[in-house]
């Protein structure tokens, strides 16, 4: 700018110095510097006017053919214009070169607005979901996407999940969704086709069940056997220790048969949960009968906090699975004379059932992991207690079927807690 400056006041300087001589020459030198100084400002006002023109005009194509600081400003409007102009068309080229990219992504891409609606979704989007474009852009998404999990799940603040929907009439039959940030205000709702997912672990589930099938007959041939040849009095000394760890080795085989059984029917998509209003206090009733049986010879100190009126809507056996399960695991692995706590109550708007030791506690590097199946955080130790590292599994997939959450504290040296919420659309309270 200093130039464009320096080059105007270098004009001004020669028409008042031409003034003046032009002035002098005829004797009235005054009124040659004041001709030369409105001739030079006519000169300046008609030109800034040009450019003044040509901006107003959107500053198309180059600047008119002006001199001094008019055509300075005219020349470096021009030189921004058109570095800016080469900037549009690089980020316009990057933009459509993303836009192609995330068309063809195989996972369907859904951007939307702080208001929920549409601003742009790609190919695989428009497959999964039925979207149509444009017809379909600043719509609501849960106004076009009409599945109750996924609207509840949409419309709920918290997306650090993933939720699963079935969309029969989709080429994606299964599909897992996921709502992530974007921008300070938008979202970007990710759906991936998890059908060659469920298709798998059918084949598993249908293998594990046909494979457990399979071991029952044996395993009750060889446990009948084993029942006969332990009631023999004649039996030597030297085969009882053996045949006793074989009679343990069956009874765990078939325990494990069960929890397989069992599993595997959780997991099943044609589960369905036979629901009835179940007594929850009685249910626990009957179930710490068989815990004080198992504790015996350990003499566990039990300490009940059960609110006698409060039932569930549910599935019982699945329900008496899940709770028999923690039950069972708190006496396998709390020392002798321990503590045990069971609770069943409200907790907010959910209804809870806890379980909590002051056994040895369990490393938070194994939390995370404690209900897949078969994780052990110690393996000999679960061995020798009899269980087949798939009672959490078991309790996780009970309470996903029926909307609850399985939470898992534990700290070295001081104990576990288990806690299994139902949803308060399940809570019931008993009459009578």
């Amino acid at each position: 700018m200093s130039e464009g400056w320096g080059n105007e006041l270098l004009r001004l300087g020669l028409w008042l110095i031409g003034g003046l001589i032009v002035g002098a020459v005829f004797g009235h030198a005054l009124w040659g510097l004041l001709l030369s100084s409105l001739v030079y400002l006519g000169q300046l006002l008609y030109h800034l006017k040009r450019i003044v023109r040509w901006l107003s005009k959107g500053a198309v194509g180059a600047p008119p053919n002006v001199g001094g600081i008019a055509e300075y400003i005219g020349e470096q409007v021009y030189q921004r214009q058109r570095r800016n102009l080469k900037r549009r068309r690089r980020l316009a080229g990057m933009v459509s070169s993303f836009r192609d990219s995330m068309a063809n992504i195989p996972d369907g891409l859904v951007l939307l607005n702080e208001q929920r609606k549409i601003s742009w979704f790609n190919n695989a989007a428009r497959e999964y979901l039925g979207l149509k474009y444009p017809a379909d852009i600043d719509q609501r998404i849960d106004n076009l996407v009409r599945q109750p999990v996924f609207t509840d799940y949409i419309l709920s603040a918290d997306h650090t999940r993933t939720i699963e929907v079935h969309s029969p009439m989709s080429s994606a039959s299964h599909q897992e969704m996921r709502v992530l940030p974007f921008g300070d205000t938008q979202q970007l709702l990710i759906v991936r086709d998890a059908s060659l997912l469920h298709r798998l672990q059918k084949i598993r589930s249908d293998f594990v069940i046909n494979a457990s099938h399979e071991l029952r007959t044996p395993l009750t041939v060889m446990r009948g056997y084993m029942e006969i040849v332990e009631d023999d009095e004649n039996l030597p000394e030297d085969l009882q220790r053996p045949l006793k760890q074989v009679a343990r080795q069956v009874a765990r085989m078939d325990r494990l048969v069960n929890d397989l059984l069992e599993l595997a029917s959780l997991e099943r998509e044609d589960a369905r949960l036979n629901e009835t209003l179940v007594d929850i206090p009685a249910l626990i009733k009957g179930l710490m009968q068989e815990a004080y049986a198992l504790s015996s010879d350990n003499k566990h100190e039990f300490v009940l906090r059960i609110d006698q009126n409060l039932a569930l809507l549910a599935d019982k056996k699945a329900v008496l699975s899940a709770m028999s399960n923690l039950v069972f695991n708190a006496i396998h692995y709390t020392p002798a004379k321990g503590k045990i706590t069971v609770s069943w109550g409200i907790h907010g708007d959910q209804a809870c059932f806890l379980v909590e030791d002051n056994g040895p506690g369990i490393a938070e590097q194994h939390l995370s992991r404690l209900s897949e199946r078969f994780y052990r955080v110690d393996v000999s130790r679960s061995r020798d207690s009899g269980g087949t590292g798939l009672g959490l599994s078991i309790v996780r997939h009970v309470m996903v079927s029926h909307g609850g959450e399985l939470d898992i504290e534990s700290e070295l040296g001081v104990g576990s807690r288990f806690t299994c919420c139902f949803p308060g659309t399940r809570v019931r309270q008993l009459t009578g």
